[in-house]
C-alpha cells in the first residue's frame, strides 16, 4: 500500500488483518509506504513482525520500482480518490479495496480483477480479502490484466480526449 499513514487510510486494520492471516501463509510481504502519525506504531510493529516492511515515504521513481515488485496492491481506508489504487491497475496487479476508497468502482471488480473489502473498518473482512487472494494465486495474472482492462478508462489520453469533448459542448 502507497499512501501516507494518516488515520483515515486505517493502517493498523489492514497490517493487523495481514499479521493475522500470514501464519497460514508463510513468505508473505506486506510492504507499506508513506509518512505520518500511524508511521512510528507501524514501524514498532515490523520490529516484531518480519512479515510487515515499511517504507516511510519514497520518490515516484522508487514508487515504480515497488509496484514492479508487487504481487498484488492493496489499499485500505477511506478517501474520496486513489491514484495509487489506479496505478496499481496500471501495473497490472490485482486489486484489493472497498468501496470506501474512491476509483475502487472503476478498476476493482470482486473476484474478477481482484477483490472488494465489504468493511474497511473490519479486520475481519481484510483477513477475508487477504485469504481469498492467496487462495487465488493461480489467478494473480488474470486479475491483474482485468485491472489493467478496467484502469484504461483513466488513461491520460482517454481522459483528455474526453476532456476536451466536454469543453467543447459546454462551450459551443
Amino acid at each position: 500500500m502507497v499512501a501516507n499513514m494518516i488515520p483515515n487510510r486505517m493502517y493498523p486494520i489492514t497490517t493487523s488483518a495481514f499479521i493475522n492471516i500470514t501464519s497460514e501463509h508463510q513468505g508473505c510481504r506486506y510492504i507499506i509506504v508513506g509518512k505520518g502519525p500511524d508511521l512510528e506504531n507501524m514501524q514498532e510493529l515490523s520490529k516484531t513482525h518480519n512479515e510487515i516492511i515499511v517504507v516511510p515515504g519514497c520518490s515516484f521513481e522508487e514508487m515504480k520500482s515497488l509496484y514492479a515488485l508487487s504481487d498484488i496492491y492493496v489499499h485500505g481506508g477511506r478517501e474520496p480518490a486513489s491514484t495509487a489504487l489506479v496505478i496499481g491497475g496500471i501495473a497490472s496487479l490485482p486489486l484489493i479495496s472497498s468501496h470506501a476508497v474512491g476509483c475502487c468502482l472503476d478498476c476493482v471488480e470482486d473476484e474478477v480483477s481482484g477483490y472488494v473489502v465489504k468493511n474497511c473498518a473490519s479486520i475481519k473482512d481484510w483477513e477475508l480479502a487477504f485469504k481469498w487472494m492467496l487462495d487465488n494465486r493461480d489467478r494473480w495474472h488474470y486479475m491483474g490484466s482485468e485491472a489493467r482492462r478496467k484502469s484504461k478508462d483513466l488513461d491520460v489520453d482517454v481522459v483528455v480526449e474526453s476532456f476536451i469533448n466536454l469543453i467543447k459542448r459546454i462551450c459551443v
